[in-house]
């Protein structure tokens, strides 16, 4: 209306995530909550609005559209691994318990011969209505032991990305 944009449409936020150590993939879902840490590499940005996080579960400084991705840069330790599961999973209730949980994607590969290192990206769209009680973590299993997530403090292996896309 009259030329002016719509402030909900305003409020950008894009921030991203990294794992700064190692995590241990094992035969059972796991939160990926190892040393999680803003990127603060020369050349990387986010916004003055930004996304926190505390063990791993995301929380949302203001409502909107947000796309978020993760992207896992696995390797094997010791064994083939046949199945490893990644998943984005969003909660209602501040993952007080399960009972809201819901899986937004998942992901499915292995790590197997003589690279045994491989790749998952998988991402969503998530409408925040709440930014009290909306969260998103993310979590890994394999079908053994041997593979785990790579972390570093000064490039994205394992990482988390966010954006506002609009507001609601």
């Amino acid at each position: 209306t009259n030329g002016e944009v719509p402030p909900a449409l305003l409020s950008p936020c894009v921030d991203q995530h990294r794992i700064t150590a190692d995590q241990a993939i094992t035969a059972s879902a796991a939160d990926i909550d190892s040393t999680w840490e803003r990127v603060d590499t020369t050349g990387q940005g986010t916004t003055t609005l930004q996304v926190s996080q505390t063990s791993g579960k995301f929380l949302f400084p203001v409502t909107g559209i947000y796309l978020v991705s993760l992207h896992c840069q696995i390797a094997r330790t010791s064994t083939n691994i046949d199945l490893i599961t990644a998943k984005i999973i969003h909660s209602t209730n501040a993952f007080v318990d399960d009972s809201t949980n819901t899986t937004l994607a998942q992901t499915v590969l292995g790590v197997t011969g003589t690279l045994p290192k491989e790749v998952a990206a998988l991402s969503t769209v998530v409408n925040v209505t709440s930014t009290l009680n909306q969260r998103i973590k993310f979590t890994i299993e394999a079908d053994a032991t041997g593979s785990k997530l790579e972390g570093s403090s000064s490039i994205n292996n394992t990482y988390a990305t966010f954006l506002r896309v609009t507001g609601t």
